[in-house]
């Protein structure tokens, strides 16, 4: 290949086959793609190119954006006021356990020390529980009655269900579907006979569609019996029978409730060692909370990365790099404070135009460039296609991209660091062995493509048939051989000798 060809190598390019050359050509200008051209034979002149077989790669061309494949996110877990008091500068690389940030401690610690009196004040609540004792006795046995008397009402309901609607019920719909059965099958017999006599012509055929109908209301009627029985025997006895039961259910389960509770009531006014005991679990659980969240005031790395301020990234719903995280900043519940992305694999997320993110596919290799290192080229594959495609906003909303995420697997070293803006060319084919010609040797006129062809008197103009196409190189199928030369451009009419209409 020429070394102009070599120049153009790892651009990008849609593949396009056969009879959609020609609109692959114009897509590939509309859309940006490029294409990697193989060893060509040099040309005869800058504007000239010789024929001949070769190999060239067939590339989609993003941008996007690095990131690390991997990161751990910090939130604001305290449930009170967290106010920073500390906090590790943006960019620092830290080693596991390194303080990250720390919350202003003050009004955890004073809480903590209002719950510790409360626990002294559990065996003030002794003399209360004696006056409350003798009313509580008296209640217990009133309220004991009234629950057994909700367990027998709900038992005699469905007795009387059972014993009476239920039989009641199941009869009638027997009832109903042996009627229906009957004159379904009298009138089937009826309607057999009218189709007799309709053949005799001793009825018309008002007569036979008047019996049909008949027949059909039966069938109708029969099917409509018989999902009677089932809904009900499925479904609403089912439902009915249930509720009534959990009525029993419930009525007891109350009933048991009832006497737990107040027997434990009464436990709990005859003792005041156990009702001091009760609040003292009580304050206790509420102080070892107080206590988990003084120690979440100081927030450390659970393992080494590049802090990376939430505010700075979009991805976690806050950007505002305006206004870093800094000390005296007031965070609120589960707000994202830091990511500390694991840096030692990178990934990089491009975006790829809907019109070509079907050719793109998991495992294809890739190369990409950063803006911070252009002149480096970090290979990669791609590790994921996006399932929903994203809009261009109000710049441009007809806009539609995919996102491709590309494993990098040669990054090591280079200090890439995530949110750097990239550029990466995606491998969707490899075209290998074929005859083709630049793609501006190729004109079209309606459905006529065509090249020009260097003759001794001459460009002859001469139909071509093409077969993978890119923005820079296109497979000839028909109509060239090996070693001929075409032009690049379109010729002046004074230089062309002969034109495909000239020759029919």
């Amino acid at each position: 290949m020429s070394q102009s060809a070599h120049q153009r190598s790892g651009q990008i390019a849609p593949l396009m086959v056969g009879g959609v050359a020609a609109v692959g050509v114009a897509l590939a200008v509309i859309l940006g793609v490029s294409v990697s051209g193989g060893d060509s034979p040099e040309a005869a002149a800058a504007e000239l190119f010789t024929v001949d077989h070769g190999d060239f790669k067939v590339t989609v061309p993003c941008s996007g954006e690095l990131a690390a494949m991997n990161q751990i996110e910090i939130y604001n877990t305290l449930e009170g006021r967290a106010v920073i008091s500390e906090i590790v500068d943006e960019g620092t690389f830290v080693a596991k356990d390194d303080v990250l940030l720390r919350f202003d401690d003050g009004t955890v610690r004073d809480n903590i020390k209002k719950l510790q009196e409360e626990v002294a004040q559990a065996d003030n609540s002794l003399d209360a529980a004696t006056a409350a004792w003798e009313i509580q006795k008296q209640s217990q046995a009133s309220e004991m009655a009234e629950r057994q008397v909700a367990i027998d009402l709900a038992e005699i309901a469905l007795k009387a269900w059972l014993e009476g609607h239920d039989v009641s019920k199941k009869q009638e719909l027997e009832m109903g579907i042996q009627t229906a059965e009957k004159d379904h099958d009298r009138l089937a017999q009826r309607f057999d006979h009218s189709k007799t006599l309709k053949e005799k012509d001793y009825i018309n055929n008002e007569e036979l569609l008047k019996d049909e109908i008949a027949y059909l209301n039966a069938q109708v009627a029969l099917k409509k019996a018989r999902l009677d029985r089932t809904i009900y025997l499925e479904y609403s006895r089912e439902k009915e029978l249930k509720k009534l039961s959990s009525d029993v259910t419930q009525a007891n389960a109350e009933y048991g409730r009832a006497k737990m509770r107040l027997e434990a009531s009464v436990r709990s006014k005859l003792s005041g060692v156990e009702l001091a005991q009760l609040q003292l679990e009580s304050t206790n659980d509420r102080l070892k909370k107080l206590e988990d969240q003084l120690t979440k005031c100081t927030v450390t790395a659970p393992s080494a990365g590049l802090v990376v301020y939430a505010s700075s990234l979009e991805s976690m719903g806050w950007r505002d790099r305006d206004n870093p995280p800094s000390v005296g900043t007031e965070l609120n519940r589960n707000q994202p404070v830091i990511v500390l992305p694991d840096t030692s694999q990178m990934i990089a997320e491009v975006k790829v135009n809907e019109a070509l993110s079907g050719m793109i596919q998991t495992g294809q290799q890739v190369s990409v460039s950063s803006d911070a290192l252009p002149d480096t080229i970090v290979l990669g594959e791609v590790l994921q296609v996006g399932v929903l495609a994203e809009g261009g906003g109000w710049r441009d909303p007809n806009r539609r991209d995919y996102t491709v995420k590309v494993k990098l697997v040669n990054a090591e070293g280079l200090g890439l660091k995530p949110s750097m803006r990239c550029k990466a060319e995606i491998i969707v084919a490899q075209v290998d062995d074929v005859l083709y010609i630049p793609i501006p040797a190729i004109h079209r006129s309606g459905a006529l493509i065509y090249t020009y062809v260097l003759e001794s008197d001459g460009f002859h103009q001469r139909a071509i048939k093409l077969g993978q196409v890119s923005d820079l190189y296109a497979e000839i199928l028909d109509g060239l051989e090996p070693g001929g030369v075409v032009l690049l451009r379109e010729p002046a009419p004074s230089e062309i000798a002969v034109r495909i209409e000239d020759r029919s």
